[in-house]
């Protein structure tokens, strides 16, 4: 029978340095695509703001309107997802610095399910949004 590592042995820390480590790099990879989502929402309320103003006879105001609230759900839900991350990264770096407990994975299960539950569902809204066409 192998003996357990203490918790802070020096394999323990190293791992807990990877482990902070790709916290880090999976935060970033958040943060970008949080300002991709955020940014496609800006670009949708520009492009059929200018749309709106080049071509006033057209009377593209509904489409606007509808580009505007598509993109403001885009802009939310970037910022949700970013709390979200940033939430998840705290909770982690927090975990980190204990060494009474082992680090179990399991405890973020529920931030996890949130934000991938917020992507599907706007994936679903969005599908359905160009299904249906502008009204």
């Amino acid at each position: 029978m192998t003996p357990i590592e203490p918790l802070t042995s020096p394999l323990n820390e190293l791992a807990k340095e990877r482990t902070r480590a790709a916290a880090e790099r999976t935060l970033s990879t958040w943060i970008n695509n949080c300002l991709a989502l955020i940014g496609v929402g800006v670009m949708l309320d520009q492009v059929y703001g200018d749309l709106e103003h080049l071509f006033p006879p057209k009377s593209l105001q509904r489409t606007a309107h509808l580009a505007h609230d598509i993109g403001l759900v885009f802009i939310g839900l970037g910022i949700g997802l970013l709390i979200i991350a940033t939430a998840q990264h705290v909770l982690i770096l927090k975990l980190l610095g204990q060494t009474t407990q082992i680090f179990q994975a399991s405890e973020f299960l529920r931030l996890n399910q949130i934000a991938v539950a917020a992507v599907v569902l706007f994936g679903l809204l969005s599908v359905l949004s160009i299904w249906l066409g502008p009204l």
